[in-house]
C-alpha cells in the first residue's frame, strides 16, 4: 500500500536525469547545468562538496512500516549512518554519492516513494495535522485530502514549472496545528450547518517578509478543495514573478497587487477552473482507517513509575476507544539506520497505517492497543535515549543550519544541543513546558520555522575590532488557533554564546508565571514577550571579550573552528532557468577578461567564439528550447531570437560564423562579437516576469480571425517540457488566438490537453495523426 500515487513518467524523468549524470561524470556536462535537472528531482548538494541530500515526498508524514524500512536502507546503503525527519513531515537522506543518486531513487521507487519536487519551483510536500483521523476535538479526518491533492497535483505538469516553490497544507480544527494560516494554500477543517468543509487561506508564507494568508473563504465544501487548489496554483504560475527569485513567492504577487486586486484575480481564476468542471479530489479513505490489528506479539506488563511517566510525557488517547499514539522522539530529527530498521521491522504487524513524521522532527505511532504500550516503551526507550525526557526536549525544532546547509550561517543543532543540555541539568520542572514551541533556524530563511514558535531564534553575525562572532536574533509570541493567526515579533540579538543561559533563565520565568488556565501562545503575548526584551537587553549589553581574551565566545557551538562564513553558498531552492542563464552571463564575463589580458591570434580566437557561444545560449532556454550541440545553439539564437527580429540582424554574421565555427571570420568580427554579448544582456534585462521581452507584451503574432493556425510540433519533446513550450507560445498571443500543436502519442497527449485547460485555455480539438496526436488550442 501508499498513501500517494506516483505518476507513470517519473520512470522516464529519472532515466533522463541518469543519463545527465552520466554526462556530468564523463565531463561532457557542468555540475552547474546539471543544478536546474536535479533540484526539482529533490536532489541538493550539501555543504560539503560532491555530496548529495535527497528529499522523500511523504505528505501528512504519512509512511508505512515497509517505507520506513525502505528509507533507512537506501541511507545504509548510500548515504551516511543516518537519516532525517524535517520540519514539513518529510525524509532526507544525506551525503550520497552523485553516482549513487540514481540507484537510491530507482529502491526508493519500488516502495512507492518519490524525491520528486523535494526541491526547486515545485508543488512541495503537502503537510497535515499529524493527529488527523485519531484526535477526539478534530472536526474531521483531513489526511486523505493531502494524499489526494498530492497524487493530483503531481500528476499534472506545470507543477514541476511553478515560478517559485509551492506549499499546501491541511489543519483538522481550528487550533490549526498544520499552521495552515501560514501556507501558500492552508485548508483548516470546519463545519457549517452540519456539513464538512474548510476554511482557505491564502499567500501566507515564512522567510523573506513573512505574512499570515488572507482568509479568502470562510467555508468550502470538501468538493471544492481541488478546484481552489488549481485556481491559486494557476493564479501563481500566470501571475508570479519568474525573473527576481527574491521576490516571487505566492505572498509577493499578493503585496504587489495589494489584497484587493490579488483577492480579484484570484477568484477571476477560480471562475475560469469551475467552467471547466473540473473532477473533486478521489479520496481513498480505506487507506486512512483508524482501527485495532490483531498482532501476533506477547504484551508486555510495565508498573514502573518511569512507565508511568513515559505515557504521561508520550502518550495520548485517540478518540478511538482503546487505542494509543506513541510519540517516538529523535533528536533534531536525527534517526540511526539501524535502529530505523529495527523500528521499521517492530512495527509490520502493526499494520501499515501504524506511523506518521511529526513537524517537530519525531515519529508519531497510531492505533496503538493499550496492552502493547509496554512492548512500545520498551522499543521507545532502546530506539532513543529522549523517551525518557521530557517532551519540550524532544519538540524543540532547528534546521540543518551551517552543519550542511550551503545557506547556513549559524550551527543550530549545536546550538539546541547547548540549550538542551543546560535545560537536562537544570532544576526546572520541564514538564511543565509541554506544548512549548521552541525552534531555531541557522539563518533568516525559516527553515526551522522559527516564526512560528513561542520563542524562537535565527542565526546571524555580529562583529568586534572587525572579528566576525555567531549569534541569534530572538524572536517570540507567535500565536495559532484563535482565528487571528500571529508571526513572532523580532525582540533582538544576542551572541551565539549566551543563547542557552538566555533560554533557560527566560523558561524559568515563564514556568513560574504562567497561570494553569492560560495557554503559551496568550502569556508569551502578553507578559512572556516583556520578560524577553528585558533579557535581549541584558545579555545583549554583556561585554563581549576580544579575541585574544576569549577565543571560545568565536566559535559556534559544537565548531572546532573559529567563527567563520566560509563554505557558505547560494541556495539550491530557486534552481531553475534563470541558474542557467547567469551560467552563461558569468561566463561571458570571464571569456571577456581573459580576452583582455591576451593577443596571441589564435588564443584570442577561441575566446571570441566562446563569449558567442555564450551569448547565443544565454537566452534560449526562455524559449523553451533544450539545445545540445553547440551548432544547434547557434541554429536556435538565429531561429529564435535573430528572425523575429529581437536581436538585430546585423548580428546574424557573428552567428553564421559561430554555427560554421568559422574562427578567422569571427577574428575579423571581434567587435561585433563583444556587442553582439552586449546586446544580450540587455535583452535579458528587459525581459518581464512572464519572460516576454519589450516588442513581444502586446504583438499580434497570429490573428484570431484568419483561417491560417500556426503549427509547432513538440513530438519527441517530453514531460514537462512539452508544456513548457506550449505555455511560452500562448503567453506570446492576444486572446482568441488559435494554435496547432503536435503531441507523442502516451503521456504528452494525456497531460498537455488537460493541463492547458486547467490555466484557463479551451482545447477545440484532437485528432489522432498515425503515431502522434494534433490538438488546437484557444488561448482565452
Amino acid at each position: 500500500m501508499t498513501f500517494y500515487n506516483i505518476p507513470s513518467e517519473l520512470k522516464s524523468e529519472i532515466d533522463s536525469l541518469e543519463k545527465m549524470i552520466l554526462d556530468v561524470k564523463a565531463g561532457k556536462l557542468s555540475a552547474q547545468e546539471l543544478k536546474p535537472r536535479r533540484v526539482p528531482m529533490g536532489v541538493y548538494e550539501q555543504r560539503k562538496n560532491d555530496t548529495y541530500m535527497m528529499r522523500i515526498r511523504t505528505p501528512g508524514g504519512a509512511v508505512t512500516p515497509q517505507q520506513l524500512l525502505r528509507i533507512a536502507e537506501a541511507s545504509r546503503r548510500w548515504g551516511s549512518s543516518y537519516f532525517h525527519v524535517t520540519t514539513r513531515q518529510e525524509f532526507q537522506i544525506h551525503y550520497v554519492a552523485l553516482e549513487n543518486v540514481i540507484p537510491a531513487m530507482r529502491f526508493l521507487l519500488e516502495a512507492g516513494l518519490s524525491t520528486r519536487g523535494g526541491g526547486g519551483n515545485t508543488v512541495r510536500n503537502i503537510v497535515s495535522s499529524v493527529d488527523s483521523g485519531i484526535d477526539p476535538l478534530e472536526v474531521f479526518d483531513v489526511s486523505p485530502f493531502a494524499a489526494a491533492l498530492t497524487s493530483r497535483m503531481i500528476s499534472e505538469s506545470d507543477s514541476w514549472t511553478m515560478p517559485r516553490k509551492f506549499k499546501f497544507a491541511f489543519s483538522n480544527s481550528p487550533s490549526d496545528t498544520a499552521m495552515a494560516s501560514v501556507a501558500d494554500v492552508g485548508f483548516v477543517a470546519t463545519e457549517k450547518n452540519g456539513e464538512k468543509g474548510f476554511k482557505v487561506y491564502l499567500a501566507g508564507g515564512m522567510g523573506a517578509k513573512s505574512a499570515v494568508g488572507i482568509l479568502a473563504h470562510e467555508f468550502i465544501t470538501v468538493d471544492e478543495v481541488y478546484a481552489v487548489a488549481r485556481a491559486a496554483k494557476n493564479l501563481f504560475n500566470n501571475k508570479g514573478n519568474r525573473k527576481n527569485k527574491h521576490h516571487n513567492r505566492l505572498r509577493f504577487l499578493r503585496e504587489d497587487l495589494g489584497k484587493e486586486k490579488f483577492l480579484e484575480e484570484y477568484h477571476n481564476e477560480l471562475e475560469a477552473v469551475h467552467k471547466l468542471n473540473p473532477e473533486p479530489l478521489h479520496l481513498e479513505l480505506e487507506k486512512f482507517e483508524n482501527k485495532s490489528v490483531s498482532v501476533d506479539l506477547l504484551p508486555l506488563q510495565h508498573n514502573s513509575n518511569n512507565f508511568v511517566i513515559w505515557k504521561k510525557r508520550h502518550v495520548a488517547k485517540q478518540k478511538q476507544e482503546g487505542l494509543h499514539s506513541v510519540v517516538i522522539p529523535f533528536a533534531l530529527g536525527k534517526i540511526d539506520n539501524e535502529k530505523g530498521i529495527e523500528l521499521a521491522n517492530f512495527l509490520m504487524p502493526f499494520g501499515r497505517n501504524v506511523l506518521r513524521a511529526t513537524k517537530e522532527q519525531n515519529l508519531k505511532l497510531r492505533n496503538i492497543h493499550e496492552k502493547y504500550l509496554g512492548n512500545i516503551f520498551e522499543i521507545s526507550r532502546h530506539i532513543s535515549e529522549l523517551s525518557e525526557q521530557p517532551a519540550i526536549l524532544r519538540d524543540t525544532i532547528a534546521c540543518a543550519g551551517a552543519d550542511t546547509c550551503r545557506l547556513g550561517i549559524c550551527l543550530s543543532r549545536g546550538a539546541v544541543t547547548a540549550i538542551t543540555k543546560s535545560l537536562s541539568k537544570s532544576e526546572l520542572d520541564l514538564d511543565r513546558l509541554s506544548g512549548f514551541r521552541m525552534n531555531l533556524s541557522g539563518c533568516p530563511n525559516s527553515c526551522g520555522q522559527h516564526q512560528t514558535a513561542n520563542l524562537g531564534f535565527y542565526g546571524r553575525t555580529l562583529h568586534k575590532n572587525d572579528r566576525y562572532y555567531p549569534a541569534y536574533t530572538v524572536v517570540a509570541g507567535a500565536q495559532f488557533g484563535d482565528g487571528h493567526p500571529r508571526l513572532a515579533k523580532i525582540i533582538g540579538d544576542i551572541p551565539s554564546r549566551s543563547i542557552a543561559d538566555f533560554t533557560k533563565e527566560l523558561l524559568k520565568y515563564v514556568i513560574e508565571k504562567k497561570r494553569e488556565d492560560e495557554s503559551f501562545d496568550e502569556f508569551m503575548q502578553n507578559s512572556g514577550l516583556e520578560e524577553a526584551n528585558r533579557l535581549v537587553k541584558k545579555y545583549r549589553e554583556l561585554e563581549v571579550p576580544l579575541y585574544e581574551d576569549d577565543p571560545a565566545f568565536y566559535h559556534d557551538w559544537s565548531a572546532s573552528e573559529p567563527f567563520t562564513l566560509a563554505g557558505r553558498g547560494s541556495g539550491e531552492c530557486s534552481a531553475g532557468l534563470f541558474d542557467l542563464i547567469e551560467f552563461d552571463l558569468k561566463n561571458i564575463n570571464a571569456e571577456k577578461k581573459e580576452l583582455s589580458k591576451i593577443s596571441e591570434t589564435e588564443a584570442v580566437k577561441k575566446h571570441l567564439y566562446n563569449i558567442a557561444h555564450f551569448s547565443a545560449r544565454m537566452l534560449i532556454i526562455t524559449r523553451g528550447v533544450d539545445a545540445g550541440s553547440e551548432g544547434q545553439v547557434f541554429k536556435e539564437f538565429q531561429e529564435r531570437f535573430i528572425l523575429p527580429g529581437l536581436v538585430e540582424k546585423r548580428f546574424e554574421r557573428v552567428v553564421m560564423a559561430g554555427l560554421s565555427k568559422d574562427l578567422s571570420l569571427l577574428f575579423e568580427l571581434k567587435e561585433e562579437v563583444l556587442n553582439l554579448s552586449e546586446a544580450v544582456k540587455k535583452l535579458y534585462e528587459s525581459m518581464d516576469d512572464q519572460l516576454r521581452f519589450p516588442n513581444e507584451r502586446n504583438s499580434n503574432f497570429v490573428n484570431s480571425q484568419t483561417k491560417d493556425v500556426p503549427v509547432h510540433d513538440f513530438r519527441g519533446v517530453g514531460c514537462p517540457m512539452n508544456f513548457v513550450k506550449v505555455k511560452l507560445v500562448l503567453s506570446k498571443l492576444p486572446k482568441g488566438s488559435k494554435i496547432e500543436v503536435l503531441l507523442d502519442d502516451g503521456e504528452p497527449i494525456r497531460n498537455v490537453p488537460r493541463s492547458v485547460e486547467l490555466e484557463g485555455h479551451r482545447v477545440i480539438g484532437m485528432k489522432k495523426k498515425d503515431s502522434h496526436w494534433s490538438v488546437v488550442i484557444e488561448k482565452r
